[in-house]
């Protein structure tokens, strides 16, 4: 199970901070086209940084709450097992 729980985790981390590579189709494509489509995409990212953040922020704190859920219901059993080896 923590396994799965890490693995998705990375998963989702890479695909969020994956960079989008542009390449030139043709030799019809100039140096300063492909300035004003990076300069967009970088105007596009810094707009949407704060929101990657937040929802990595959400993200990390529910797998986090999962994860204690679990642990929480893995102790129960244990505490459970005892108890009736004990009656």
């Amino acid at each position: 199970m923590l396994k799965f729980l890490f693995l998705s985790l990375l998963l989702i981390s890479v695909n969020l901070t994956s960079i989008d590579i542009i390449f030139a189709d043709g030799h019809s494509q100039t140096n300063a086209s492909i300035e004003t489509i990076s300069e967009e995409k970088q105007t596009n990212t810094q707009n949407d940084n704060g929101l990657i953040y937040v929802f990595i922020a959400f993200l990390i704190t529910w797998i986090g709450f999962f994860f204690y859920l679990y642990y929480l219901s893995q102790k129960r059993r244990e505490l459970e097992r005892k108890i009736n080896s004990i009656k």
